[in-house]
């Protein structure tokens, strides 16, 4: 039976056509085999500066594994092609199983960098599963020069945020993906003993915008339509969330808690064009803002 993380499932031929082998080195076969029964909420966000476990890193040949390294945004994935001289050696680190199959839109967003050595061709390759991993979509591949944004002789640690490919191009629409709940991503590295490849920030939104609203503080409002406006939170993790809205004359218009924020956008919509005060409590801080609906 398979069990929680990482398997080995090995398959001895034991005296093929009827008669002993004279040959024992050849009669098995190993494969490497992850089951990870973990669930993360949607949207989610993962970077590397605290605890990972959920997800899975697995080596098919054993081989080296994904690691982390101080970056400038502190903890950062990498693989170490530098010092990897097994050429072809590869990595995958997979997500938990997460639920799509009650939303519109979605989309998949993440930090990446590789400094290209002359002569080697490091690749990343990033699938999405709507079969809890049994089969994979390939959705993203790059290597060499098109995956590196400079290029190094030594070591490579990035130490500046434009070191990072621009989110734009770390972008995966899964509108594809829509209506399935057992959808995993997973990222697969390929050594050629070049330079480090790094990955972090990987972050699913609930639109299919390439560029999403990312407000430098805890929430932004931003108006939308005649009558309409949005509420957009960037949490630094999972937090209740309580919005309350009233007009000029101090009457109630909306009064929402909603638990487990993190980048999602709230709607609000009004009949009456005025002024409208907006409370928004994040978990015991309360703020107010102003606007006026046209």
């Amino acid at each position: 039976q398979v069990q929680q993380g990482t398997n080995d499932i090995t398959v001895v031929l034991d005296q093929p056509n009827g008669i002993p082998d004279d040959n024992s080195d050849n009669e098995s076969i190993t494969w490497k085999v992850a089951a990870n029964n973990n669930t993360l909420l949607t949207p989610f966000r993962q970077n590397f500066n605290s605890s990972f476990d959920a997800w899975t890193i697995l080596n098919p040949t054993d081989g080296m594994d994904w690691n982390t390294r101080m970056t400038n945004y502190g903890q950062s994935l990498y693989f170490n092609s530098f010092s990897n001289t097994t050429l072809s050696d590869q990595a995958w680190i997979v997500s938990p199983i997460f639920d799509l199959s009650n939303l519109n839109e979605a989309s998949l967003h993440f930090d990446y960098t590789y400094a290209q050595r002359s002569g080697s061709e490091e690749r990343l390759q990033a699938f999405i599963s709507n079969d809890c991993g049994s089969t994979l979509t390939q959705v993203f591949d790059l290597s060499g020069s098109a995956l590196s944004n400079q290029s190094s002789t030594l070591d490579y640690v990035p130490t500046d945020k434009e070191d990072w490919t621009n989110k734009s191009l770390g972008y995966i629409d899964l509108q594809p993906f829509l209506g399935n709940s057992e959808v995993v991503v997973a990222f697969a590295v390929t050594n050629d003993n070049g330079n480090n490849v790094y990955l972090d920030n990987i972050e699913l939104f609930l639109t299919n915008d390439p560029t999403p609203l990312r407000p430098a503080n805890n929430y932004l409002i931003t108006h939308s339509e005649e009558g309409s406006f949005g509420i957009t939170f960037n949490l630094p993790d999972y937090q209740p969330v309580e919005i309350e809205i009233i007009d000029a004359l101090g009457r109630p218009v909306k009064h929402e808690f909603l638990a487990d924020m993190l980048n999602q956008t709230v709607p609000v919509n009004v009949n009456i064009p005025g002024l409208y005060i907006i409370g928004v409590n994040i978990n015991g801080q309360y703020s107010t803002t102003k606007i006026i609906a046209r």
